[in-house]
């Protein structure tokens, strides 16, 4: 991620902690985060070959392999959550860019989808808020991302950090 975006999700992580909130600094176990991403570009290309799109070229096989793959990591993030209340994470690894856009900070378009993919392909609820602004006056954002079923655990979080960062 960027530097801007990575200070503002540091600085809003250091203000959760001073309240004597616990941090944990870590993925769920067995949770690999490019892995995760593949798997989810997976889903999305049969999604739109479900949907009219061009048609897969996925065997069978391969269609029941991608599917076990996205509830076995479902089943990672929900032992996770059994001790974690949310995952706290970037919602993109930049701020805005220039519409049109074919490269950002030297990473294809494409690849702002690796933060959400996480939730996206388990199927966990999450939302994305804002936490503070750059120097030069770009909103920056975090996503957090809650237990399975429990969307209002992520919904008050968000609103709970929202009034403890105030108007930034």
């Amino acid at each position: 991620m960027t530097s801007e975006v990575g200070d503002a999700l540091s600085d809003t992580i250091d203000r959760i902690a001073a309240t004597g909130a616990k941090i944990v600094d870590s993925w769920p176990d067995g949770v690999d985060p490019d892995e995760q991403a593949e798997e989810f570009s997976r889903q999305v290309e049969l999604f739109f070959a479900l949907h009219g799109g061009e048609p897969t070229t996925m065997t069978v096989d391969q269609l029941l392999t991608t599917e076990r793959n996205r509830l076995a990591a479902r089943a990672k993030w929900q032992r996770y959550f059994e001790d974690i209340d949310v995952f706290l994470c970037p919602t993109s690894f930049t701020v805005a860019f220039p519409h049109g856009s074919t490269t950002i900070d030297g990473r294809p378009y494409e690849a702002q989808v690796f933060w959400i993919a996480h939730a996206s392909l388990t199927g966990h609820p999450a939302l994305s808020m804002p936490i503070g602004r750059t120097a030069t006056g770009l909103p920056t954002a975090a996503q957090v991302i809650g237990p399975w079923h429990e969307d209002d655990t992520a919904i008050t979080f968000a609103e709970l950090l929202a009034q403890h960062l105030g108007s930034r």
